[in-house]
């Protein structure tokens, strides 16, 4: 991603059509909005995620000098992939919300 200083909804809009290009090329099946994937595979998913952003964090802690500019970027992009996958599902469950709301099924 860009180094420059960018919106973070931009990112994770960004981030949104990555996934979803990632999906069509068959890389995943389903993605964070689709039903198909059930919430247990969507904490995995997220699980997964979280993660790489301990994986950012832990080396830094105590150790200030380990943070760089690029490992400030590495961060910011896991937490966007995160963020992403979480708009993803707030995307669903918005959908499954209002047409319940509406008298159909969740």
């Amino acid at each position: 991603m860009q180094s420059e200083h960018v919106s973070a909804y931009w990112l994770v809009a960004q981030e949104r059509t990555r996934q979803g290009e990632l999906k069509r090329s068959g890389k995943f099946v389903y993605g964070a909005e689709d039903p198909e994937l059930t919430d247990a595979e969507l904490l995995t998913v997220l699980t997964e995620e979280v993660g790489e952003v301990a994986q950012e964090i832990c080396p830094t802690i105590g150790h200030p000098e380990l943070r760089s500019v690029q490992q400030r970027i590495r961060l910011r992009d896991e937490l966007v992939q995160v963020a992403a996958v979480a708009v993803g599902r707030i995307e669903l469950l918005n959908a499954q919300i209002a047409r319940a709301q509406s008298g159909g099924a969740l």
